[in-house]
């Protein structure tokens, strides 16, 4: 899986064969083709390894108090991106309306992650509102990642103080958007 997303990372996906793939992970294309079909069915479960990893890097001790629980897994996110620069760059800009499976398992990580946030955080407050901003929160913070990711980084620690700083304003009911607090 690692050198299948590394391949796809380096190359666009139309440009990328199964003998590509093969030769970066010393195998050969019929050992590939023992297990995958097609080229999508490689990627797609490339996508879901990748998916998988971020989840389990983001998962946090439940022991902790709630705030930390959410400082510590913006921080397990934030490192696992830039660990992975250029596989989450690719996939955020170039691959996720690219086929449905591919969608879907980018949204059931997302869901994994917005579930984590409702556990953590937002506990007290499980309504269908508080979905629909965390969704829109989580999409922020995708977007603002790849565009850090993009920038070169930078200031780390303004980054993560203001994607926390949205997720409450979230859950306190006041938006970004709506600055003036009206519901």
């Amino acid at each position: 899986m690692e050198a299948a997303l590394a391949v796809f990372t380096e190359r666009p996906y139309a440009d990328v064969t199964l003998a590509d793939i093969a030769a970066a992970a010393d195998v050969t294309v019929e050992s590939l083709r023992g297990r995958f079909a097609t080229k999508q069915e490689l990627y797609l479960a490339a996508v879901e390894a990748a998916a998988a990893a971020l989840v389990a890097a983001t998962r946090i001790d439940p022991a902790l108090e709630p705030l930390d629980r959410l400082e510590r897994g913006l921080e397990a996110f934030l490192d696992h991106a830039l660990a992975h620069r250029a596989a989450y760059i690719a996939l955020m800009r170039d691959a996720v309306g690219a086929d449905e499976r591919v969608r879907a398992a980018v949204d059931e990580t997302r869901e994994r992650l917005r579930e984590r946030i409702f556990v953590n955080l937002c506990a007290d407050s499980r309504t269908e509102r508080m979905r629909t901003k965390l969704r829109g929160w989580i999409a922020n913070v995708e977007a603002a990642t790849l565009d850090w990711l993009e920038q070169g980084g930078g200031d780390r620690k303004s980054f993560l103080g203001a994607a926390r700083r949205s997720l409450l304003l979230a859950k306190d009911g006041t938006h970004l958007i709506n600055p003036i607090g009206v519901p």
